[in-house]
Order: structure tokens, then sequence, then C-alpha cells
């Protein structure tokens, strides 16, 4: 069963309400969205363009 779908079979246990996430990197150009190891990639990436270009960088993680 697909991990996108409504009906998977994991269940209400693994799906997060709305504003219960977290801002990993506050930012305000652009936002990334993400969650578990990607979030510190994330953070990573926002570092580069924010030294290379200036760009203000949000990161929110949907695990709180």
């Amino acid at each position: 069963c697909s991990p996108w779908l409504a009906s998977s079979a994991r269940g209400d246990a693994s799906r997060i309400p709305f504003g219960r996430g977290r801002i990993a990197l506050d930012g305000g150009e652009l936002t990334i969205v993400t969650w578990g190891a990607l979030v510190e990639k994330s953070r990573q990436a926002a570092a580069i363009l924010a030294a290379e270009d200036g760009s203000s960088v949000q990161v929110l993680s949907l695990i709180h």
C-alpha cells in the first residue's frame, strides 16, 4: 500500500496534525518542507544558498 494514500495500512499514528511541525531554520524568501534525515540536509542547502547569493531560506520540519 502506498504511504501517500489516506487508506494506507499505517493507520492514524503516522499522520501529522496541521500546525504540529516546527521551523528548523527561519527565512523569508523560500520554504523547504521536509522531515526526518532530510531536515539537516535542507538546513545545509539553505546555508549554501545564503552564502552564495544571500537567499533567506526557511526549513519546515513536518515532525515536531
